[in-house]
């Protein structure tokens, strides 16, 4: 299932959705995402709370995430720059 536009869809990243896509990443990556959503909430706060991205299906942290391993791997990112702006 992808965006209304067919576009980008937790498929690309092997299936399931963001949400189930957003759990499976590193830990540091999630506690990153959710400080960033939540700057008023304290450590504790965050460490307590269930969360996951909303907006866009909360593809941005999957799409961020797989962006930043393409790099590090040195390989090709699922999303490129020829797909992303067809």
């Amino acid at each position: 299932m992808g965006t209304s536009l067919g576009l980008v869809g937790p498929e690309m990243f092997g299936g399931g959705s963001f949400a189930a896509l957003f759990k499976s990443h590193p830990a540091e990556v999630r506690n990153a995402v959710k400080a960033a959503m939540h700057q008023d909430k304290t450590p504790a706060d965050l460490r307590n709370m269930d969360f996951v991205p909303g907006g866009h299906g909360g593809s941005h942290p999957c799409l961020v995430h797989e962006f930043v391993e393409a790099i590090a791997h040195n390989r090709q990112a699922a999303i490129n720059i020829r797909e992303a702006v067809r």
